[in-house]
């Protein structure tokens, strides 16, 4: 893969928009739109179709693109997860379970791509219990310090919203951060929940939120999208 990789992360809220309706075909067209090589999903919902498919999968077909799967925690008689939707070969799947008792179950999705050179990425959805990401927090640091590529990437709704917030700052020892921008709510961006952690740093080129009229109801977050230089193409004046 010659040009850098376009990924997003995105929290599709079991695929309730902000007016309460349950809708995947809309998120999906939001993720159409995007048109990136890799989609990170959190509170993915892989429900059973008529069609005797499962969500993930009809999303792949659709997308041209491979899905796997990593379920967490139940909520009102359906089980949220993170997936990864990717048209970049998968060399290694791994479901790591990070959960603090007393508060729902946390299971990371690690891959690893082949996009030319490795590219590992590791899907992720913390609590909003600042206690609970603070107990996670040395966990995560062990699981993102095994990287198994010569590209490292950590995304997904962390639910901090300062950079000074305890994972946050685990995880600036050894990554570079996107800017904080705004993905929640989405009808009305406050607060920076969503972020993408990139390792070597010169390989982060870009980062927006896609504000879009459609993602605005498709979710009650925006899709954060980056741009990631693999090795051979990194920036060489990029700021660390």
């Amino acid at each position: 893969m010659e040009r850098p990789l376009r990924l997003v992360t995105y929290n599709v809220h079991g695929c309730k928009g902000s007016d309460f309706r349950i809708v995947p075909e809309r998120t999906l067209d939001v993720l159409r739109s995007i048109d990136a090589d890799c989609i990170a999903l959190q509170e993915f919902v892989d429900s059973r179709l008529p069609a005797g498919r499962n969500l993930l999968a009809h999303w792949a077909e659709e997308l041209r693109m491979t899905g796997v799967y990593a379920p967490a925690f139940e909520r009102g008689g359906e089980v949220f997860g993170n997936a990864l939707l990717t048209r970049l070969d998968i060399v290694e799947q791994h479901n790591h379970e990070l959960s603090i008792a007393g508060y729902r179950r946390r299971a990371f999705l690690d891959v690893v791509l082949d996009a030319g050179t490795a590219v590992h990425i590791t899907v992720v959805h913390l609590g909003v219990s600042p206690t609970e990401r603070g107990l996670m927090a040395a966990g995560i640091d062990a699981l993102t310090s095994q990287a198994r590529g010569e590209v490292q990437l950590c995304v997904g709704d962390f639910n901090e919203w300062h950079h000074t917030a305890v994972v946050s700052s685990a995880l600036r020892r050894g990554f570079r951060s996107s800017a904080p921008l705004r993905t929640f709510p989405a009808v009305a961006p406050l607060f920076a929940l969503d972020r993408v952690w990139v390792r070597p740093a010169a390989c982060l080129l870009e980062a927006r939120v896609h504000t879009a009229p459609p993602a605005r109801w498709a979710s009650d977050h925006l899709p954060l999208i980056a741009v990631i230089a693999l090795p051979s193409s990194a920036a060489s004046g990029a700021n660390p």
